[in-house]
């Protein structure tokens, strides 16, 4: 799209002045802990992405995206949220617990906020979930632990 404009009406046109002032944000459904903190959660896996197969991909290590549902905590304010989560698919040319994953499966995981570890981890090979808008979410870094 070409947009086309006479100096004259640049510099002394009558252009109304437009308020662009940000409004109140809309509440997150998506938990993120606090940056620092970390939280057990237990959730359900409404969505994993597709983690490659061992030599298959001429990198070591990957990291896949997974969308919990009804997530539950003993730690107030999780309770029936969502969140989207990275976790290890694969390190040092072997898979990991992650991709054992289903859609439906019930896991515990320890979230961070991804702003804590993503100096750390942004550079490594990753999949998005197919739902394009999930990656407008605030991300969380999880550990497995069961």
């Amino acid at each position: 799209m070409i947009f086309q404009f006479s100096e004259r009406e640049l510099t002394v046109g009558d252009w109304k002045l437009v308020d662009l002032g940000l409004g109140q944000a809309a509440p997150g459904r998506f938990f993120v802990p606090k940056t620092g903190d970390e939280v057990i959660v237990t959730g359900t896996i409404r969505e994993i992405a597709p983690i490659p197969r061992p030599g298959t991909v001429p990198y070591a290590d990957h990291i896949t995206a997974v969308h919990l549902v009804d997530l539950s905590s003993e730690r107030e304010g999780v309770s029936a949220g969502e969140a989207l989560m990275y976790i290890w698919g694969m390190r040092n040319h072997v898979l990991q617990q992650a991709a054992e994953f289903r859609a439906g499966d019930t896991i515990t995981v320890e979230l961070r906020p991804w702003a804590d570890v993503a100096n750390q981890y942004d550079g490594i090979n990753r999949t998005e979930l197919e739902n394009e808008d999930l990656q407008l979410e605030e991300p969380t870094w999880g550990l497995v632990l069961n």
